[in-house]
């Protein structure tokens, strides 16, 4: 905004004056300003507020796919594959059930010698996360520590383990449940 600030001659009285802004137009330029800096704000805090939403919302969106694309490659190279309720059941080798947390797996060499492998879901109630695991021991049952971890998400509101592997029509279906309960099914079959 430029004042001008240069002489005038008035058209009355041949007196001069400094032409500028007057006091009410000064007014209404400063609320202008007040009022745009107000939209402003309403709409930086619109942007934080979705910001924190999407982040919240990060299950579905990141951490289920990048879970789904690691148990397709794992379990589409195993021969064949059993359910069992939890760790202990899998490693007991006892008998298996149609849904469970823990999925052993049976992978076989070029000589056909077996090697299993187990995927188990773990809530570590130090960090309050869902971890799912894999466990590898060659020949025998799968062991006891895992070899490496596939991921790990903050456990669900309602107390669930987070992951859950079930048998449908020869079909295994992977139930992942996100830390606001947001839940997703995948679907994946053994190599033939």
């Amino acid at each position: 905004m430029i004042i001008n600030l240069r002489r005038a001659r008035s058209s009355r009285r041949g007196r001069f004056h400094l032409s500028g802004m007057t006091l009410v137009e000064l007014t209404i330029v400063i609320g202008m300003m007040v009022l745009l800096a107000g939209l402003g704000m309403g709409l930086l805090s619109q942007q934080v507020t979705m910001a924190g939403i999407i982040k919240e919302r990060n299950f579905l969106v990141s951490k289920a796919p990048q879970v789904n694309n690691m148990l397709g490659r794992v379990i589409q190279r195993a021969d064949r594959f059993m359910i069992f309720d939890d760790i202990p059941a899998a490693q007991a080798g006892t008998q298996g059930s149609a849904s469970g947390n823990a999925l052993v797996l049976v992978f076989r060499d070029a000589v056909g010698n077996k090697q299993f492998g187990m995927i188990a879901a773990e809530l570590n109630k130090s960090s309050g996360e869902v971890e799912l695991n894999y466990y590898f021991n060659g020949s025998g049952r799968p062991g006891d520590k895992p070899l490496w971890k596939i991921a790990g998400w903050n456990a669900p509101a309602n107390g669930e383990n987070g992951v859950t592997f079930e048998m449908f029509s020869g079909v295994l279906e992977t139930r992942l449940v996100g830390p606001l309960n947001e839940e997703i099914v995948y679907a994946a079959s053994a190599a033939l």
